[in-house]
């Protein structure tokens, strides 16, 4: 029996050694892959000093592994962070927790050896042996994927301003094009109405021209002089007509044409200012809706951006037209309304004059324009 109890103790102590042996073949293969991580993995003891620096760690931080071995933590963190580390290590031993990663709330940097900085991503973990707290930090050098990263966002934003440049450009060809196509809609309703204009002048000059014979072999036949004088209104009111005709025919055909009416001195039917501007503001008038409120409206210089104008001319006799009809048979066009104004006048005014003299006869301007009230308080 004796004999049996030593063999099974001998065979125990044989199977207890294998687990040892096979333990530190295990914890020799661990280091191994430790050792040769591309991370910073680095050992602390409970006082944050340095037990262990791996192969990465040296690469990352430019140290040599006896040249930490045993100092502080803190030679490996900035500065200015230090005595927040501190007291995060300190919640974190306390805290119960095996793990945790580093950073969760904000960006993290390391010091290397050269004193310059670099952001990380770290985790620490806690374990306690007998009484001893060991404290394991891994860490990575996450400086070319913030490069890469800062990269990738200035491409994007790029990328951004370059379709937003390019959409304001198709928007504005757009916009160009709707515009010609509008200036297009709106020439050839100009030459169909100048054609129909054209067209009924002629014949109502054809007209006109019979009753001019007309009364003149009438005018032999009359001898009172009431009667002479209503001929005389008749004909000249026949030859009005004509001179309108032609008129019209012209500016349909595109032709600068003179004056239509040119009354003759005294002729009392001509006194009232209206007649001097015919035949557009008797015959025709003009009606203009503009862009912007009541003072952009009417100050509106070429060449401010934003501005558009519809016009369109009602004729004499033309039946109404509701607000609403009238803006659907406009066409918007681009730009100041001044220009059209500034044709417009030119075409009813004569040559330049002199202006009056400003201020009181005898005592001249008070001061120049805009006058001293305005710069009152």
């Amino acid at each position: 029996m004796k004999s049996m109890s030593n063999r099974d103790a001998d065979a125990g102590d044989l199977r207890a050694a294998a687990v040892e042996q096979e333990l530190r073949r295990s914890d020799a293969k661990i280091a191994a892959i430790l050792e040769i991580a591309a991370d910073a993995i680095i050992a602390l003891d409970a006082d944050m000093r340095i037990t262990q620096f791996n192969d990465g760690a040296v690469a990352i931080f430019g140290y040599a592994k006896d040249e930490l071995i045993g100092r502080s933590l803190d030679l490996l963190i900035p500065e200015r962070f230090r005595s927040g580390h501190g007291a995060h290590v300190r919640t974190f031993a306390s805290s119960g927790v095996a793990s945790r990663r580093m950073g969760e709330r904000r960006e993290i940097f390391a010091l290397r050896k050269d004193g310059s900085e670099f952001p990380a991503e770290a985790s620490i973990a806690q374990l306690s042996q007998a009484d001893e707290r060991i404290y394991l930090v891994v860490l990575r050098d996450v400086t070319e994927r913030k490069r890469t990263e800062a990269l990738l966002a200035q491409s994007n934003q790029e990328l951004e301003a370059r379709v937003a440049e390019r959409t304001k450009a198709l928007v504005e060809e757009s916009r160009r094009r709707e515009e010609a196509q509008a200036a297009l809609i709106q020439a050839q309703r100009m030459e169909a109405f100048g054609q129909l204009t054209g067209g009924v002048a002629h014949d109502f000059n054809n007209l006109l021209t019979i009753v001019l014979g007309n009364l003149e072999r009438l005018e032999p036949t009359l001898a009172g002089k009431e009667e002479l004088g209503q001929l005389q209104r008749a004909s000249d009111a026949a030859q009005m007509g004509a001179r309108l005709a032609e008129c019209a025919v012209r500016r349909a055909a595109g032709q600068a044409a003179p004056p239509c009416v040119r009354p003759r001195p005294g002729d009392r039917r001509f006194d009232h200012e209206a007649w001097k501007r015919w035949p557009f503001d008797v015959l025709a008038q003009s009606f203009l809706l503009t862009s912007g409120g009541h003072n952009a409206g009417i100050v509106s210089p070429p060449g401010h951006p934003h501005r558009h104008h519809r016009v369109i001319t009602h004729t004499e006799g033309q039946p109404y037209q509701d607000p609403d009809a009238w803006l659907a048979a406009t066409v918007e066009q681009p730009g100041s309304w001044w220009p059209r104004w500034e044709r417009w006048l030119a075409e009813r005014s004569g040559e330049r004059v002199a202006p009056p003299p400003l201020g009181i006869a005898g005592q001249g301007s008070l001061a120049d324009a805009p006058g001293t009230y305005v710069h009152e308080r």
